[in-house]
């Protein structure tokens, strides 16, 4: 392929998806797919109030959270009364272009008296709660704009042709949300240390779950330098960062506390190939490093658990 070759490519890729298609499909997959996956891990709330000692008991209220739903275009409340606006409003009057968010709730009220004995109180339901507002970005697809047939319809309601969007408009002015790279999820990334230092040789992974709106958790595998040399000995271990764990764990303990107590199992799941003496050299200092006084699984979690 020929440069000529790969600007024709490029120049293709912009015409059919704009520059901002990142940023609109973004904002499109959270509305549509992201707060709906917040609501659901949340599930329910759940409040106990003690009754006190001549009642006794307890009284529960559960809060559940149901579908939630946005207005189809951006709207402008006041005085009891709503509209529907367009970006060029949202300038001219100094508005928020945004929309509002509800929710279906419901609360459910029981009484215990002791494990046996429940009653329900209340129930009731709510629809269409409102409980917040969200900024929308322009030519998304909760944009009035893309709800317009034709593009003349945009020019009409005096916005530019060759606007593509990906911006948001808050108090009247224009503002972006500035796109960062980041190594991606699920991957394992394994890097060689540019200067001799602590370790020489380091692999992590950053995991999480597709259908999850935690934060993505970071494990790393590294491999120590005692020689302060370029080159790998037996002298070095292996060490692993977890997350939430606070200080480095051998890796070989990290085996046993997962239940694989016998060193020859730990040594196929790392190496594969009982033949490759090169990686049983490499991991020899590992498997010295880790006997010590934690030889079965109870004992490594208890000293996970307490550094």
């Amino acid at each position: 392929m020929y440069d000529n070759d790969v600007w024709e490519v490029i120049d293709s890729y912009f015409e059919m998806n704009g520059l901002v298609s990142q940023q609109v499909n973004s904002f499109n997959t959270f509305v549509s797919k992201a707060i709906r996956t917040i609501i659901k891990e949340a599930k329910h709330i759940e409040y106990r109030k003690d009754m006190g000692p001549k009642i006794g008991g307890f009284n529960v209220y559960t809060v559940e959270f149901g579908e939630p739903r946005m207005l189809p275009t951006p709207i402008y409340s006041e005085n009891n009364t709503t509209e529907k606006i367009t970006p060029h409003v949202a300038r001219l009057r100094n508005l928020n272009y945004e929309s509002e968010l509800t929710l279906d709730c419901r609360l459910k009220v029981v009484e215990e008296r002791d494990e046996s004995v429940s009653i329900v109180r209340d129930d009731h339901e709510w629809t269409r709660v409102k409980i917040g507002m969200i900024p929308i970005m322009v030519r998304s697809d909760f944009c009035s704009l893309s709800h317009m047939e034709t593009e003349q319809n945009r020019i009409e309601n005096q916005e530019c042709m060759h606007d593509q969007g990906g911006y948001f408009v808050i108090n009247g002015g224009e503002k972006v949300i500035v796109a960062q790279e980041k190594m991606a999820d699920n991957f394992v990334y394994v890097f060689k240390s540019k200067a001799i230092g602590k370790y020489s040789w380091v692999a992590e992974i950053r995991s999480n779950a597709d259908s999850s709106s935690e934060p993505p958790r970071s494990f790393k595998v590294k491999l120590t330098n005692k020689s302060g040399m370029d080159t790998v000995s037996s002298e070095d271990t292996i060490i692993a960062e977890i997350s939430y764990v606070n200080a480095p764990v051998p890796l070989v303990l990290l085996f046993r506390a997962l239940g694989y107590d016998r060193d020859k199992e730990i040594f196929e799941l790392i190496c594969h190939n009982m033949e490759d003496h090169q990686m049983m050299e490499v991991l020899k200092g590992s498997f010295e490093g880790s006997v010590g006084e934690y030889r079965s699984q109870e004992d490594c979690l208890v000293y996970i658990g307490k550094i």
